[in-house]
């Protein structure tokens, strides 16, 4: 172990840690831009300057890089550190002028602007991503080429790399989003991974819960992305595990159980209406389900209930919702049923939009025929009637572009019977339940009988038991 003092106040830390590491044992905030704990420290920003005194020498230094000694006096906020520290920003922040991460480092430093002449770069050379994917990847797919002015982080000869294996591990440490494309090392389109819980809208590392009320509150690892278990390479997420919880050698068990009787729960699936193409959805990017829209909503979801436009990120002033997608028709896959849930769906998405978006919100609900059956539900079909809803008992004929902006445009024929075309910012089609097909081939598995529309076959008198002994069912299987 090794005493030193930083700012006069005194640690204990072992031998080979660096000062960086000790000040933030401290609780003591020292900048930098190029540090990263799974690989060895590299001093390539030169932002996080101390001052350190040794015996009678004094100097500047990069504290990522300084290993600690024994009665070592450190001080991070004198005023050569600080003239320093602002010295080095402005170098990097002139030369990628503009980086929003250097611009409010530089900012927090007392630099308000560039002072040298501005570049075009985004790239501070800190060397991070080269380091990371040679020493953590052990793939080596990029370096630091050439000399001075012409030094960049760049591809061998500057052509696509053949080994790299667009991880993304490069584009991960960059703090200036250099690597935001990684394509432009491999000549590969990567495929990132998206977020099931949250539909698609947002993506997914290889480290993930499933959804946040998952029992247990546990997380996993995707063994089917992570390099560690696809390579043997990486592994950064056991290093950095304080708890030690991590073990790549588990694998899947297959336990057999002697039960009594079995309870079948397993949900459902909605609508998928990419088949209806008078609606656009998948086509036109302004067109949701109404599970989109209700992550979108969510303040845990992916934008933390900020309702903004697929297309330009702009807020909706007018949506429009449609009524029974996927029930209570016939062809493109819909089904003939109704899946009860949906209006009141609809009618509690346009209750809290408004209350996201404000009292201008123009809504619209195209419906066949509004389903309220349970108690105290009629009062929301109510309330948005007194907010300025319209409910409008109509078929929407078809969605399509109203010009380039990202808005659409509806046709449909109004209760009179004329024929009315309405443009709207967003559209959202609340889409029914389905049967997934994993569920049809577990009941066949198992047995167990369904009706005509592949819920469970049951008696009316016995709702949830099936016409096999011991088995049941409940929730959404047996109906909606």
């Amino acid at each position: 172990m090794r005493n030193l003092t930083i700012n006069d106040r005194p640690v204990e830390v072992p031998e080979g840690t660096t000062v960086l590491e000790a000040a933030r044992k401290l609780g003591i905030s020292i900048p930098t831009l190029c540090y990263y704990e799974p690989i060895k420290p590299y001093g390539g920003c030169r932002l996080c300057l101390v001052e350190v005194t040794a015996g009678s020498r004094t100097l500047l230094t990069a504290s990522c890089t300084y290993p600690v000694a024994q009665g070592l006096k450190v001080y991070t906020d004198t005023e050569e550190v600080l003239e320093g520290r602002r010295l080095v920003i402005d170098l990097l922040w002139s030369r990628c002028p503009e980086v929003p991460e250097l611009r409010e480092m530089a900012q927090q430093l007392g630099v308000m602007e560039p002072s040298f002449p501005k570049g075009d770069s985004d790239c501070i050379l800190c060397g991070k991503c080269v380091r990371v994917c040679g020493e953590l990847q052990n793939v080596g797919a990029i370096g630091l080429m050439g000399r001075g002015a012409r030094r960049q982080v760049t591809t061998p000869f500057g052509e696509f790399s053949k080994v790299c294996r667009t991880c993304g591990a490069c584009a991960f440490v960059c703090p200036t989003g250099h690597w935001r494309d990684i394509g432009k090392i491999s000549g590969k389109t990567p495929k990132p991974k998206r977020d099931e819980f949250n539909v698609g809208l947002k993506c997914q590392g290889n480290i993930y819960r499933t959804y946040p009320q998952a029992v247990p509150s546990a997380p996993a690892i995707d063994a089917q992305n992570c390099i560690k278990l696809l390579t043997g390479d990486c592994g950064v997420c056991s290093t950095a595990c304080a708890s030690g919880a991590i073990d790549y050698t588990q694998e899947k068990q297959q336990v057999d159980l002697e039960v009594g009787s079995v309870i079948l729960a397993p949900g459902f699936k909605t609508f998928d209406p990419s088949g209806m193409t008078a609606y656009g959805y998948g086509r036109y990017p302004n067109v949701y389900t109404s599970i989109e829209f209700e992550r979108i909503l969510s303040p845990g979801g992916p934008f933390g209930g900020h309702v903004t436009r697929r297309s330009d990120g702009a807020e909706p002033k007018k949506i429009a919702w449609i009524h029974c997608v996927g029930s209570r028709n016939f062809g493109e896959g819909a089904k003939p049923y109704c899946s009860n849930f949906c209006c009141m769906a609809s009618l509690k998405q346009a209750i809290v939009a408004r209350e996201h978006l404000g009292p201008g919100l123009d809504m619209a609900l195209f419906y066949m025929d509004m389903r309220t059956p349970r108690k105290d539900f009629e009062k929301y079909c109510v309330k948005i009637k007194d907010q300025g809803a319209r409910l409008i008992r109509s078929r929407v004929h078809s969605v399509k572009p109203a010009g380039d902006n990202g808005d659409l445009e509806l046709r449909y024929v109004t209760e009179t019977g004329l024929v009315a075309d309405e443009v709207f910012d967003a559209v959202v089609l609340s889409v029914g339940m389905v049967m997934p097909p994993a569920t049809i081939e577990l009941a066949q598995r198992l047995q167990v009988d369904l009706g005509p529309n592949d819920f469970v076959e049951a008696s009316c008198f016995a709702p949830t038991t099936t016409f096999r002994d011991g088995i049941y069912a409940c929730g959404a299987f047996t109906g909606p």
